[in-house]
């Protein structure tokens, strides 16, 4: 069934998605091009749009630049690389979205009628959590490293709760859809 809210939900997701793929292929541009000169990204980014020279990707903090506009390059090595497994994590995210509604629809080539209690669906939903979780896991390692090489204070990682909640939800929603699955293959038996 293919409601209206289903079909902004599709389009949202997609959107988002596509947007934080274009964010890591930036973070990644970002990382390598910080091995080459920060003089350049310095010239490219105004030292009045960093403030006070904190960049921050889903609660992972990392000092770029000083009071100056010096960027750092060794912080922002540290904040390209854990933004880009974090967006690569949440784009994940967003496509795994828009495709549990194609497949419940029954519209993608792996679909196997149009219901959400099947393997797919479950595995998509489980994937949701565990990409969630993810995005936890790398804030804690990339904080984790980032003090060690850069010193206290210049990497800070805030817990995001509701992406923990979400993430743990997801999981244990993931196994309601087993169970639905099993019921509507022995159901399916029965007929």
């Amino acid at each position: 069934m293919n409601t209206p809210l289903d079909s902004l939900t599709k389009v949202l997701a997609k959107i988002v998605e596509i947007l934080h793929w274009i964010a890591a292929v930036c973070a990644l541009v970002l990382f390598v091009s910080s091995w080459f000169s920060t003089s350049w990204i310095s010239s490219l980014v105004p030292a009045n749009l960093l403030g006070d020279g904190v960049v921050d990707t889903y609660g992972l903090s990392v000092h770029v630049a000083d009071a100056h506009g010096v960027i750092d390059a060794g912080g922002l090595r540290t904040y390209a690389i854990g933004a880009f497994f974090m967006l690569v994590a949440m784009a994940m995210v967003f496509r795994d979205t828009y495709l549990i509604i194609k497949t419940a629809e029954g519209r993608t080539w792996f679909a196997r009628g149009a219901t959400p209690f099947q393997q797919d669906v479950t595995r998509m939903v489980r994937e949701i959590g565990i990409f969630l979780l993810l995005t936890i896991v790398i804030g804690f390692i990339v904080c984790a490293v980032g003090t060690l090489a850069l010193g206290h204070g210049m990497v800070t990682y805030v817990l995001n709760v509701t992406m923990l909640m979400l993430g743990l939800l997801m999981l244990c929603i993931s196994q309601v859809f087993a169970q639905g699955e099993v019921m509507r293959q022995d159901v399916e038996g029965l007929v």
